[in-house]
């Protein structure tokens, strides 16, 4: 299932208005940084109408005095329609570059049927053939695992929401589990399609990969422990390399989440009250309000319901912050963790020993983007993970990351960040580098030197200076980078 009938009912308005702008200023969306703090990405503002900002669930209305900027910034959706059609005046080369840009944008559903129509224009074009086979294997629903041998793992009264190639077990609403399949679904294409540009022929599964989405962290860290694998307890999500089951849990459970919704809540309580005292008030009565709708100065009705308006939409600004802390934190875990199961049954890892931790948990960080309410594709950059990399001071060097040091013992900031930062370095910047590492870990080779050796060893030569010189390139890179600065604080990743 692609960015279509479960994103329009859940995104419902952004995804809608952000396909169908085209041309010039459409091609756009706006960030907005507001006053109180934060920022998200939204459609651009219309004259004359109030600003609509979109969560996961829900539309939030603001007015232009609650933000302190508003800038403009490319969105590749809306962007789509105008490369597409330059595209087909072109030649199947061209309709090939269209789809990769597609596709690193989390426009799969775009890339492919790009594809698969540049693929009737030229039959023969080689690396065309290649990824329209892969679309072709990806076709074939596949059945469920063996269920029984998940007995013990699941709580009661779980449902199974499945797709062609996955399932979730989970304890939510029928249209958030629906979502979560088709965001599973998309990265699950996405992984095949991006490995095949690569040369990558992987092998499908055979069975669709199984899932736990805990609604609760208590009963996550309950499985852990059934797992023998408590000292995971800080994470958000993992994957048993041997079961192939991958579990996380809903980030809505977390205490700061908890506390924060309760905390908003109650003061939507509160002011809910004080709009019925001063609607039924006299019409000359003078109403003391103050700066947070607790008594203060005198002032008219009207003046008091315009502070209240502006009191509740600073609730509707932190609940909607809090809403997309959520999704960078639960939707990129999940999108994570699949990942970790298709490295290990796509035969990418011929066994898990076969890739140092950097490169596993590396790779499966470069599939958590999203932009807007979408999922935005393994070509863009994770904004939490840049800005914890750039927050390491002075810039981390590289050979203790190959070492995978700080790796081994549960999550860390720092460590993961540094991990995200080189595969998205290698993979973008230097993808012949890229492939002979894979190439070098994917052979069948009888050595005893550790894994973080032979790495190292691997993409030593490849850098005139060696890897000091890959060092300061890496560094320079990733300083020059630039994407959208987080929604809100975020912590405790995996």
């Amino acid at each position: 299932m692609g960015q279509g009938s479960v994103l329009v009912q859940r995104w419902g308005r952004l995804a809608v208005l952000a396909i169908a702008l085209v041309g010039g200023r459409s091609a756009w969306c706006d960030v907005y940084e507001f006053v109180a703090g934060g920022r998200t990405e939204g459609g651009p503002v219309v004259d004359g109408q109030p600003i609509e900002l979109q969560s996961p669930w829900k539309i939030y209305r603001f007015v232009a005095d609650d933000f302190r900027r508003i800038e403009p910034a490319p969105w590749p959706p809306a962007e789509w329609p105008e490369r597409r059609e330059a595209a087909r005046a072109g030649t199947s080369d061209d309709r090939h570059a269209a789809a990769l840009w597609a596709l690193d944008h989390g426009l799969v559903d775009e890339a492919a049927a790009m594809w698969r129509e540049a693929h009737r224009l030229d039959p023969n074009h080689r690396f065309i053939e290649r990824m329209v086979r892969v679309l072709e294997g990806l076709a074939e629903e596949r059945p469920d695992p063996e269920l029984s041998q998940f007995d013990g793992l699941i709580p009661q009264g779980y449902q199974i929401e499945r797709g062609p190639h996955v399932l979730v077990w989970h304890r939510h609403r029928s249209v958030d589990a629906k979502a979560r399949v088709a965001l599973l679904e998309r990265v699950f294409t996405a992984f095949y399609l991006d490995a095949a540009r690569h040369g990558l022929i992987l092998e499908i599964p055979a069975a669709r990969l199984p899932s736990i989405w805990f609604a609760e962290r208590s009963d996550y860290l309950g499985y852990l422990e059934r797992e023998g694998a408590a000292g995971f307890e800080n994470t958000r999500g993992y994957h048993h390399p041997i079961r192939g089951l991958a579990a996380s849990y809903d980030a809505r459970s977390d205490d700061d989440q908890r506390r924060a919704r309760r905390a908003i809540a109650a003061r939507r309580s509160e002011l809910a009250a004080f709009r019925k005292r001063i609607t039924q008030a006299p019409q000359q009565a003078r109403i003391r309000l103050g700066p947070q709708g607790t008594p203060g100065k005198s002032s008219t009705a009207a003046d008091a319901i315009g502070e209240l308006d502006r009191l509740e939409r600073d609730l509707d600004r932190q609940e909607l912050l809090l809403d997309l802390t959520w999704q960078a934190l639960d939707e990129g875990n999940a999108a994570h963790e699949l990942i970790h199961q298709l490295v290990s049954r796509s035969s990418l890892a011929p066994r898990h020993a076969a890739f140092p931790i950097w490169l596993h948990e590396g790779l499966a960080m470069q599939f958590e983007a999203f932009r807007g309410g979408l999922w935005a594709g393994a070509g863009t950059p994770v904004a939490i993970r840049l800005r914890d990399f750039r927050a390491i001071r002075p810039a981390p060097p590289l050979a203790p990351l190959l070492r995978d040091a700080g790796l081994s013992a549960g999550y860390r900031d720092d460590s993961y960040a540094q991990a995200w930062a080189w595969v998205f370095y290698l993979r973008q910047n230097r993808p012949d580098a890229w492939l002979i590492l894979l190439d070098t870990l994917r052979r069948p080779v009888l050595d005893p030197r550790p894994v973080t050796t032979r790495s190292r060893e691997a993409l030593e030569p490849l850098w005139e200076g060696g890897l000091q010189t890959a060092e300061r390139s890496w560094h320079t890179t990733l300083e020059a980078l630039t994407a959208p600065e987080p929604a809100g604080p975020f912590r405790r990743r995996n």
